[in-house]
C-alpha cells in the first residue's frame, strides 16, 4: 500500500484491514518523514487558536468541495496529488482534512458513543432557551394598566387660526349619568323578583308544595244514610261517582273512559246487613248495551264510587274504608292509568258461594294482586308462574364467584400490566388499584411496580417480568406464579411470613423473617437451533437471600438460610453469592434511560391495549432511545412489529444486539410468542424472506455448524457468508450476528450498514478466503 497522506489518515482512525493496518505501520515507522507527518496532524487537530478556512470560497484552497471530494476519493489523480499538496503546506487544511476524516469514520462506521453528560446537557438545551426567552418577555414588559377611555386630546393650533370647539361624545356625557340610574333600576327589579318568589312559595303559595284540602267532619257523616250516596249521570262528562277519602299526600287518578265501554261496579252492602263484608267485581258482557241514566236493574250496590276527594259523602257504617278499598279499574281496558293498574285489588270472600243475583260471572278468572297491609283472601296459587320461575332459574347459568382482592398497586410512578381474559390483551392497571386473586401481571423493562399484599408480603417485579398472584388451597398464604423474570420479596411485617412459589408447575414454600428479604431470577434460557415453536426449554430459577432470614422448604425438607447466600430451584444447596446482584438495591437507571422511562409512562394508558400503544409510539417517535425501548417492550406483550421494523432501520443499529437477545428470550419463554413472531415476519415481509429470517433468529445447533473442517465447509457457515451480499439490510444484521456467535465475535471488519461497497467486499472476499483456508474454527469446537 502506497504511503499518501489519504492512507495515513485512514492508518490514525485505524479503519485499515489488519494486514493493511500492519504494512502500514512498518513503513511508517521505516519513514521518519511520515512519522512527523503523523504527530504534526494530530497537533493541527489538537491546537485551540488555529483558524478555519472560509466556508465559501474559489480555488483549491478556499472552496470546501475540494476537501469533501478528497476525502470521497472522486478527484483526478492531478488534483489528488495538488489538494495533498495544500493539505502538507498549510496546517489549516491539514487540520480540516484530518478532522472531518475522523468524524465520518465514527459516524459512518459505527454509532458515535456520546457521555451521558453530554447527552443530558444537550437534551435540556431546548428548555433552558425556552425559559432564557420566557425570561426576558417577562422582564421587559410592564403590567398593562386599564384606564378609562377620555376624550381626545386637542393639540394647540397656531395664532390666526379658529380655534375648533371640542364636543364631548354622547356616549361619554351619558356614561356617569346613567350609572346611578341602572343601579336603581337593578335593585328595583331585585325587589320585584323576591316579591314575586316570596308569594308563589310562602305557605298556600302556588308552589308551595304542602297545599292543605279541606275535609269534612267525620262525625257529621256518619249519620248519614246510605240513601244518600249520589249516582252522576251517564251521559255528564264525568260518569263516575266519588268516594270521600282520608286525607294524605297519596292522589288516585282515575282516567275517563268511553261511556259504552264495559266498567267494573263496587257493590255496597244491603240495609239489612247480610252481607255487609262482601264484595263482587264482575265484568259487564261486551254485548250490553250502552247504561242508561238510571238503569232499571240499579241498586245501591251497583253504584259506582268515586275516589275523588273532593266528594263530601262517605260510605255507610259496616262497609271498608277507603284503605281497605283501593280504586277499582278494569282489567280489560288498555287504557286505564298505570297508577291505578298497579294498585291492589281486595276480594272479600262470599261466605255461601254464590253470587248476587244480576252478577255476570267473568269469562276467565279473575287474578287477585297482593295487598300487604289489609290482604283477607289469600293470593291464588298460579302454579304455571311457579313452573316458569323453576325453569328460568334452572337454565340461567350460575356467575362465578368474583375474585376477592390480594393487594394493591403501591407505586404511582411505574407501570404494570394486567391480562384481560375476554379479549387476551395486557391492558395498563391504574395506580394504587386493587389487585385480584388470580391476576396476571406484567412488568415492562425499565419498570419496577410493587404490590402490597394483604399479607404483610410486598412483591416488585423488576423490569421485564410476568407472574401470577392468588392464593394458595389453605385460602391465606399468597401463591406467586413466576413465568420469567427478576422478582423482589421483602416481609414488611414484624411477624414471620410464608409465601408459596410456583415455577413451571413445581411447588416451593418460602418463610421469610421479619426484614427478611429474598430475590429470584426465573428464565428460560435461548438454545441455539432448538424448535421453539414447538417445544420449551428448561427453566432456570436461581434466589438470592442478600441478609439471610430464610427458610425454604423443598421436597418437604426445610433448609434454613442464616447468612447472605444464593441457590438454585433445583439443587436447594445454598452457597455464597457470586453473581452480579445489583439489582437487589433498587433500580439503577442512567439519566437517559430515567427520561425515556418518565416518558413511556406519561404516554401509556388503561384504555387501549399495549401492543396498540407500544407500536404508535414506535411509529411516531424521532428519539432512537424512545424506539428501542418501545421494540424491547412489544416483545414482552406479543407485539413485534417495531423489532422487524428495527432490524431495517439504520438509526438502530446500536441496539441491533439487544433486540435480537430480547427476542430469542422472547422465543425461547413461549411457543406461541415463537409462532407469533413468524407470523409477524411473514406479514411484514413474506414468505419465503420470513422463513429464512426466522431460521437466523433460532440459530443453528452444532450439527448444523460442524465441528471438524470438512463439516464446517459443508454446514450453514457458507450460507451466512453469501447472506452478507444480500440486497436487504436484515438479512446482512442477522447474518453477521450468527457468524459473530458461531466464531467467537469476529467480524473481519464488516458492517452491515453499507457505506464503502469497496470495503464491505473486501471483508466478505475475507470471510470466504478464511473458510477456504479451514481458518474458521466454531467457539464450541475450540472448547473442546
Amino acid at each position: 500500500m502506497r504511503l499518501t497522506l489519504r492512507t495515513l489518515l485512514a492508518y490514525m482512525d485505524d479503519i485499515l484491514d489488519p494486514e493493511n493496518q500492519e504494512n502500514l505501520a512498518k513503513q511508517v515507522s521505516e519513514s521518519e518523514k511520515a512519522s512527523e507527518l503523523i504527530h504534526r496532524t494530530r497537533d493541527a487537530t489538537r491546537r485551540l487558536r488555529l483558524g478555519a478556512p472560509p466556508v465559501f470560497g474559489d480555488g483549491m484552497e478556499l472552496d470546501p468541495n475540494y476537501a469533501a471530494e478528497y476525502l470521497d476519493s472522486t478527484l483526478s489523480g492531478d488534483d489528488m496529488s495538488e489538494y495533498q499538496q495544500v493539505c502538507l503546506d498549510s496546517d489549516v487544511h491539514l487540520a480540516e482534512v484530518a478532522s472531518c476524516h475522523h468524524i465520518l469514520t465514527m459516524v459512518l462506521g459505527e454509532p458515535a458513543e456520546i457521555d451521558s453528560d453530554m447527552r443530558q446537557k444537550m437534551y435540556g438545551i431546548p428548555g433552558s432557551i425556552d425559559e432564557w426567552h420566557q425570561s426576558r418577555v417577562d422582564t421587559a414588559h410592564t403590567p398593562v394598566v386599564e384606564t378609562t377611555p377620555v376624550a381626545p386630546v386637542v393639540h394647540p393650533q397656531a395664532l390666526g387660526q379658529d380655534e375648533p370647539v371640542t364636543e364631548v361624545p354622547a356616549y361619554l356625557k351619558t356614561e356617569s349619568s346613567s350609572g346611578g340610574r341602572q343601579m336603581a333600576m337593578a335593585f328595583a327589579a331585585a325587589l320585584a323578583l323576591g316579591f314575586v318568589a316570596f308569594m308563589l312559595f310562602r305557605p298556600g303559595g302556588l308552589l308551595s308544595g304542602n297545599q292543605e284540602v279541606a275535609q269534612e267532619d267525620p262525625a257529621a257523616s256518619q249519620n248519614e244514610p246510605v240513601e244518600n250516596l249520589a249516582t252522576p249521570d251517564a251521559t255528564t262528562p264525568d260518569a263516575t261517582a266519588t268516594a270521600a277519602s282520608p286525607p294524605g299526600p297519596e292522589k288516585l287518578a282515575v282516567e275517563d273512559g268511553p261511556a259504552d265501554e264495559p266498567v267494573e261496579t263496587a257493590t255496597a252492602p244491603p240495609e239489612d246487613g247480610s252481607s255487609s263484608s262482601e264484595e263482587v267485581i264482575a265484568d259487564t258482557p261486551p254485548n250490553t248495551p250502552p247504561a242508561d241514566p238510571q238503569p232499571q236493574d240499579s241498586t245501591p250496590q251497583d253504584s259506582v264510587v268515586d275516589a275523588s276527594p273532593m266528594q263530601n259523602e262517605t260510605p255507610a257504617a259496616g262497609t271498608p274504608n277507603d284503605s281497605d278499598l283501593p280504586p277499582v279499574t278494569p282489567p280489560t281496558d288498555p287504557t286505564t292509568n298505570n297508577a291505578v293498574a298497579d294498585a291492589p285489588i281486595v276480594t272479600p270472600p262470599i261466605e255461601d258461594g254464590t253470587t248476587e243475583p244480576g252478577d255476570v260471572a267473568p269469562e276467565e278468572p279473575i287474578k287477585v294482586a297482593s295487598n300487604d297491609s289489609n290482604m283477607t283472601t289469600p293470593p291464588v296459587n298460579d302454579t304455571s308462574m311457579e313452573k316458569t320461575t323453576e325453569e328460568v332459574t334452572a337454565e340461567a347459568p350460575a356467575e362465578p364467584p368474583e375474585a376477592p382482592p390480594i393487594g394493591t398497586m403501591v407505586a404511582t410512578d411505574q407501570v404494570l400490566l394486567r391480562l384481560d381474559d375476554a379479549t387476551s390483551d395486557w391492558f395498563r392497571l391504574p395506580p394504587r388499584s386493587s389487585v385480584m386473586a388470580g391476576d396476571p401481571l406484567l412488568s415492562l423493562p425499565t419498570f419496577r411496580p410493587s404490590l402490597a399484599l394483604v399479607s404483610v408480603l410486598r412483591v416488585e417485579l423488576c423490569d421485564g417480568a410476568m407472574a401470577k398472584v392468588d392464593y394458595a388451597d389453605d385460602g391465606k398464604t399468597p401463591r406467586l406464579e413466576l413465568a420469567y423474570g427478576r422478582f423482589l420479596l421483602q416481609n414488611t411485617g414484624m411477624q414471620s411470613t410464608k409465601v408459596q412459589l410456583v415455577v413451571s408447575g413445581e411447588t416451593r414454600t418460602v418463610e421469610l423473617a421479619s426484614t427478611g428479604v429474598l430475590g429470584l431470577d426465573v428464565d428460560r434460557p435461548f438454545v441455539p437451533g432448538a424448535d421453539v415453536e414447538s417445544s420449551l426449554g428448561e427453566f432456570v430459577a436461581t434466589f438470592y437471600a442478600p441478609n439471610g432470614r430464610v427458610v425454604w422448604d423443598t421436597e418437604g425438607a426445610a433448609l434454613t438460610v442464616d447468612q447472605p447466600a444464593q441457590w438454585s430451584w433445583k439443587e436447594g444447596t445454598p452457597k455464597s453469592i457470586t453473581d452480579n446482584v445489583e439489582w437487589l438495591n433498587g433500580q439503577s437507571l442512567d439519566y437517559l434511560q430515567q427520561n425515556v422511562s418518565r416518558y413511556f409512562e406519561k404516554q401509556l394508558n388503561s384504555d387501549q391495549p399495549a401492543r396498540v400503544q407500544l407500536l404508535e409510539l414506535y411509529e411516531s417517535s424521532r428519539r432512537r432511545e424512545d424506539k428501542a425501548l418501545a421494540a424491547v417492550c412489544g416483545t414482552h406483550v406479543g407485539q413485534f412489529v417495531p423489532f422487524v421494523q428495527a432490524l431495517a432501520d439504520t438509526q438502530q443499529q446500536s441496539s441491533w444486539e439487544e433486540h435480537i437477545a430480547e427476542l430469542r428470550r422472547a422465543m425461547s419463554r413461549s411457543t406461541q410468542a415463537a409462532k407469533l413472531v413468524h407470523q409477524t415476519l411473514i406479514e411484514q415481509r413474506g414468505g419465503a424472506l420470513a422463513d429464512d429470517l426466522f431460521e437466523m433468529l433460532r440459530g443453528y445447533t452444532p450439527e448444523q455448524i460442524g465441528t471438524t473442517p470438512e463439516q464446517v465447509q459443508a454446514g450453514v457457515t457458507r450460507q451466512l457468508i453469501e447472506w452478507l451480499k444480500h440486497n436487504r439490510l436484515e438479512y446482512r444484521v442477522l447474518a453477521i450476528h450468527n457468524l459473530k456467535q458461531i466464531y467467537g465475535g469476529k467480524t473481519l471488519g464488516y458492517n452491515p450498514v453499507v457505506t464503502e461497497p469497496a470495503r464491505q467486499d473486501r471483508a466478505v472476499k475475507q470471510w470466504r478466503s478464511r473458510l477456504a483456508d479451514n481458518e474458521l474454527v466454531p467457539t464450541f469446537a475450540a472448547k473442546n
